[in-house]
C-alpha cells in the first residue's frame, strides 16, 4: 500500500495540522500551497491520494487564464484525472456545509474531524475510493 498523500491548501497552518496528524499515523505527506505546484507534484503519479482545497490563491495568472478562481481545486483534480493519473481526490472546503461534487468527498475545514481525515486517507491508500 502506497501511503503517500498530497495536502494542497494555501493556508500553511492548516496543512501542517493535517500533515502532523497523518505522519503520526504512518502516512507520508507532501504539501503544496498552490495549484501550479500541486499540478507538478501530481503529474509524477506518486500519490495515492490528495486532500485539495477547493479555492486556492493564484501564484501565476497565466495558469488561471481560463478558469474561475472559485473552483480551481476542482478544476485541477479534473485535469489530473483527464490525464489518466490515478490519484484519489478529497475536496477541502472552508464553508460550513456538507457537499458532494461528482466523485469527490468533502472535508470541512471549519469543523474537521481528524479521525475522519485518517479514515479517508486510509481508504485512498487502500484504493477504496474510486479515481
Amino acid at each position: 500500500m502506497n501511503n503517500l498523500i498530497l495536502i494542497v491548501d494555501d493556508e500553511k497552518e492548516y496543512c501542517n495540522i493535517i500533515v502532523n496528524y497523518l505522519n503520526k499515523r504512518g502516512f507520508e505527506c507532501d504539501i503544496a500551497h498552490n495549484a501550479e505546484t500541486a499540478k507538478k507534484m501530481l503529474l509524477t503519479g506518486a500519490y495515492s491520494g490528495c486532500f485539495i482545497d477547493m479555492v486556492l490563491q493564484p501564484t501565476n495568472i497565466a495558469f488561471y487564464a481560463n478558469t474561475e478562481l472559485s473552483n480551481d481545486g476542482i478544476l485541477l483534480a479534473d485535469e489530473i484525472g483527464e490525464l489518466g493519473i490515478k490519484t484519489r481526490f478529497v475536496m477541502i472546503s472552508g464553508g460550513c456545509y456538507d457537499m458532494k461534487i461528482g466523485k469527490y468527498l468533502n472535508v470541512n475545514k471549519g469543523s474537521i474531524d481528524m479521525d475522519n481525515v485518517e479514515a479517508i486517507a486510509t481508504a485512498m491508500c487502500e484504493k477504496r475510493i474510486a479515481t
